[in-house]
């Protein structure tokens, strides 16, 4: 049966199901995962992707769960996660506030340098560094779990066709 829903609600599942179908260790998963959230915390829209799986393959975690991980920002919450981050690097800093231009080009966003980009790289880099923690700890248990629900399923399948056997041999 085919799944119906919504373009987002497809999205919701389709990544779901990916990460219940993922393998390896619960902390390679998690750490994978952590990966992938640090990177889509950051302000890299439209390289983050590479950018994970470089990492991943570097640091052998597990490059799905980083991809998967990296999923956190999309169009829809890159601005509400910008703003946050900027905000938190500006408190940080503790530069003043800007004026935001229009952004009717990309060169107006690049006139304001300095002003706009240090704080939204480490306020970035330190929502990264939270939300990655989280991510790794929920990560961590929801998948532990998971593998000992795989184990118990496993079980049953074996004792069940060890059962069969048990009763075709008598």
């Amino acid at each position: 049966m085919r799944y119906q829903g919504t373009a987002l609600e497809r999205s919701f599942r389709y990544l779901y199901l990916r990460f219940l179908r993922l393998r390896g260790s619960a902390k390679d998963v998690a750490r994978g995962m952590a990966l992938g959230v640090f990177i889509g915390i950051t302000p890299t829209m439209g390289v983050q992707m590479p950018i994970a799986l470089f990492f991943a393959m570097l640091l052998k975690e597990n490059k799905l769960a980083a991809v998967i991980g990296v999923w956190i920002s999309n169009p829809m919450t890159a601005i509400p996660i910008y703003t946050y981050n900027f905000k938190i690097g500006k408190y940080i800093l503790g530069t003043p506030d800007i004026k935001m231009p229009s952004f009717t080009s990309l060169q107006d966003v690049l006139a304001l340098g300095h002003d706009l980009f240090m704080p939204l790289f480490v306020g970035s880099i330190v929502a990264g560094i939270f939300s990655a923690a989280v991510a790794y700890v929920a990560t961590y248990y929801i998948y532990s779990g998971i593998q000992k629900e795989r184990e118990i399923i496993r079980q049953w399948k074996l004792n069940r066709i060890s059962g069969k056997e048990r009763k075709t041999d008598e």
